[in-house]
């Protein structure tokens, strides 16, 4: 059974690492045109929408008094992403208060 479990964590570690990698190393050698370039700067923004939009649209949170964290957390994370224009601290702001929220709210 450990041999498994071992065998299935090294193969889903492998293909992890070689479907963020190999990308990576691939097209690292190529010059992407100035249209492509600018394309691909709208990337992470519409993934972070389509998980907001997800997150609020299939599988709201919602606390005992009916208050919204998934909104609520949304709210957070767009204020600290409009100041900060960081990614990572958009997703962390999110988490915190996420969390935070359903700690405080009944």
């Amino acid at each position: 059974m450990a041999s498994s479990f071992s065998l299935n964590l090294l193969l889903c570690v492998g293909v992890t690492v070689s479907l963020r990698i190999l990308p990576i190393v691939l097209l690292s050698h190529l010059t992407f045109p100035v249209a492509v370039r600018e394309w691909l700067n709208f990337v992470p923004a519409a993934i972070m929408a389509a998980l907001i939009v997800s997150e609020l649209l299939m599988h709201p949170a919602f606390t005992e008094a009916g208050w919204s964290l998934s909104l609520l957390a949304t709210l957070a994370s767009f204020i600290v992403g409009i100041v900060t224009r960081s990614l990572f601290m958009t997703v962390f702001a999110g988490v915190a208060a996420f969390a935070l929220f359903d700690w405080m709210l009944p």
